[in-house]
């Protein structure tokens, strides 16, 4: 896992294995809210030592709530800092272990993450503020679209959307945000068979993170797709597809149509990490769902 992404960012984020109680990232922000000595090894911590001063593990870690599939904020004291700290933990599984991503949103209950970020506002060409907005949500279902929706906005495309597989029938447009004026497709993008689309898809992104296309330019992969985005008067697109982090299975791509040229460098940039944490949420979403059917239908 490379969290190098995440090392300048001022607000504090830290990843912990679930089992273990260790950490196994840990940015310069939270380094210096645990105050960590600079080259450190970071993974010799727990945090219940770090955070509580204690030699096991806390009865009321929140971990525990995390590792059952959902994505939690709370509050807690932090007893060798002497201070109350708000976190927002996600969780998440890579190499088969159990993992939970963590945000430390504000130094008091009332703060959070928007004040944490309040000098990136302005930043240019920064996806963090959206990252932060996308993990406010109450349900994974309203992170992707607050994800999608932020990054649009701020690139100014005049569509975003979310394709993905389901259930190995067929692919389709889940999501979708549209600039005020720009008139929805995803209905041009429905129920697509799954493998014509996955072998179109597999065949377009290679080993690419991502790909721009003119219009014209998908007669290349598949002269389906030309006639279908000609249809829906998409002109130019640049995506970025998803991959199942357990498997490498390609379930989806997120893509934003009629990017701005000046913008373009910088979608390219920030596309790998975005693709990151919309299949993060996508994972989560699946479970939640699983969650709950076990929760109706098992006769426990």
């Amino acid at each position: 896992m490379n969290f190098s992404d995440f090392d300048s960012n001022p607000v504090p984020i830290f990843v912990i294995d679930v089992q273990t109680r260790h950490f196994v990232y840990m940015n310069e922000a939270a380094k210096k809210v645990f105050n960590v000595p600079e080259k450190t090894d970071i993974a010799s911590f727990t945090c219940h030592k770090l955070a509580h001063n204690r030699d096991e593990i806390c009865p009321d870690c929140k971990l525990v709530d995390a590792k059952a599939g959902y994505q939690i904020a709370f509050g807690r004291y932090n007893h060798t800092l002497e201070k109350y700290l708000r976190h927002h933990s996600l969780y998440f599984k890579s190499g088969g272990k159990d993992y939970t991503f963590n945000v430390i949103s504000g130094e008091g209950v009332e703060d959070d993450i928007y004040k944490a970020l309040e000098k990136l506002e302005n930043a240019e060409h920064s996806i963090n503020s959206a990252v932060a907005k996308a993990l406010q949500q109450e349900n994974y279902d309203d992170s992707i679209h607050v994800l999608i929706r932020e990054v649009a906005e701020k690139y100014g495309c005049n569509r975003a959307y979310l394709m993905e597989q389901c259930n190995h029938e067929y692919f389709s447009d889940t999501y979708e945000w549209c600039r005020e004026g720009v008139p929805s497709v995803a209905g041009y993008f429905e129920y697509m068979p799954y493998q014509e689309t996955l072998e179109h898809n597999l065949k377009l992104y290679g080993n690419r993170n991502y790909v721009y296309l003119k219009t014209e330019d998908y007669r290349g992969y598949s002269e389906k797709m030309y006639q279908e985005l000609t249809a829906a008067n998409v002109y130019s697109s640049v995506s970025s597809p998803l991959y199942n982090p357990a498997n490498g299975e390609f379930i989806g791509a997120v893509g934003f149509d009629e990017p701005k040229d000046d913008k373009l460098g910088y979608i390219y940039n920030i596309l790998p990490i975005l693709a990151k944490f919309l299949t993060l949420f996508i994972t989560q979403r699946e479970n939640q769902k699983k969650i709950y059917s076990l929760s109706f239908e098992d006769q426990l």
